[in-house]
């Protein structure tokens, strides 16, 4: 009858202790896929920054680990922590004593700063749910941004250190100007955990299919996507084209000015770069309702209403 897969984890828990070199088992020196088998049973063991995928006959398991000098120790996703005494022998990882296993995938650095030409990468489109809908985050380079429901709410730059570490820069939004750290944790190519100073964590599954080598950065559809109209009667006409994060005002059918723009819930930051207007920042409120637009230039002032053409 074949080994059950707790059985299994008993039994190499405790085999006997042996006479084993003290040379401490440092976490770079463990990067990699190591592999061993009894002709029987097969053990993977996956290291990726400070993440790790435990796999036995098939069956995988993710987790993290850490080490103390020789010690292993490995917390996984099902509960379970499994230790083992850890020496390397160049390319063999050897446990226990005796169950040993064969580095099969050489030692890559953190995905974050992995370069274009390895199998792991955070470029493309990482998606969770959330109870306002499905929260993403794309990553193109050295680039991010930050969505919900498919609209950018920020952007910024970004770097991953090796252990996981996670640092960024916002550049747009409402939180544009900061900086934090937080704590990325790879479950494979396809998820990976992002874990805030509080504790707080949240998993993400690669959404868009896209691998190394993929698309560019694509730019995304605002709510404001389209030909905006004043939709009063006056003297003089005027209009906003929203394309991505660009816009365009036109005057009398003329376009007078162009630029980039941000925005919240209830805020919209237009920054002018071309025209009369160029070096100008906006800061308008609005209101958004199908095809309707209110923008709030004043709090004294009624809103200016505009349709969607």
């Amino acid at each position: 009858m074949r080994t059950s897969f707790c059985a299994v984890f008993l039994l190499l828990l405790f085999l006997p202790s042996l006479c084993f070199a003290q040379m401490p088992v440092y976490p770079e020196n463990l990067q990699g896929t190591w592999t061993g088998s009894n002709g029987r049973d097969t053990m993977t063991l996956q290291f990726m920054g400070n993440s790790c995928v435990f796999g036995f006959n098939g069956q995988v398991v993710n987790g993290m680990y850490q080490v103390q000098g020789n010690q292993l120790a490995m917390n996984l996703q099902n509960g379970k922590t499994i230790s083992f005494y850890a020496v390397l022998e160049g390319n063999t990882l050897v446990l226990d004593g005796s169950v040993r296993l064969t580095r099969t995938a050489p030692m890559t650095p953190f995905p974050g700063n992995m370069p274009s030409s390895q199998p792991f990468s955070l470029d493309g489109l990482w998606s969770t749910q959330i109870p306002q809908g499905v929260l993403s985050f794309r990553f193109q380079g050295n680039q991010y941004q930050q969505l919900v429901n498919g609209q950018v709410l920020e952007a910024g730059t970004f770097m991953c250190h090796p252990d996981g570490t996670f640092i960024y820069s916002v550049t747009q939004g409402q939180a544009a100007g900061q900086q934090g750290q937080n704590r990325l944790i790879m479950n494979g190519p396809q998820s990976f955990i992002m874990q805030w100073p509080d504790g707080t964590q949240r998993s993400y599954v690669r959404s868009d299919g896209l691998s190394q080598g993929g698309p560019g950065f694509p730019e995304p559809q605002s709510p404001f996507e389209g030909r905006w109209i004043w939709a009063k009667q006056g003297p003089a006409t005027f209009s906003y084209l929203f394309q991505g994060s660009q816009f365009i005002f036109y005057w009398n059918g003329m376009e007078r000015s162009r630029g980039h723009f941000t925005f919240s819930n209830t805020q919209l930051i237009m920054r002018h770069e071309a025209g009369p207007d160029a070096g100008k920042q906006d800061v308008l409120g609005y209101q958004l309702r199908g095809n309707r637009l209110l923008i709030f230039t004043k709090p004294d002032l009624d809103p200016i209403p505009f349709v969607r053409n």
